[in-house]
């Protein structure tokens, strides 16, 4: 029997976040998975398999975080510059210079 699927709650608390803490505030509850990049972004870009797929553009973060946050770029966040980069070299790859 194949292991069980890891939500990516799971695989953020025991990547990079041991002590399944807000990953900007230090709160300890209340806590979800965020898009760095935001969800919403790469949808209307036409990235949907990024949208759960990758990891790296996932974060631990409380409610409140959260709620702050929504659908913005957080430029406080040493991971947001290089996920642009990243996802505008995707669509440059997909697209091309049409």
């Amino acid at each position: 029997m194949k292991g069980k699927i890891k939500s990516p709650l799971w695989t953020l608390q025991n990547r990079e976040n041991k002590f399944g803490n807000c990953q900007k505030c230090g709160e300890y509850n209340e806590l979800s998975v965020d898009h760095i990049f935001p969800q919403s972004l790469l949808s209307s870009w036409g990235l949907n398999e990024y949208i759960t797929n990758d990891i790296e553009n996932l974060e631990l973060i409380c409610k409140k975080c959260q709620i702050l946050k929504l659908s913005r770029f957080d430029f406080h966040n040493p991971k947001t510059i290089p996920l642009i980069e990243k996802y505008i070299k995707i669509l440059i790859n997909t697209y091309g210079n049409k």
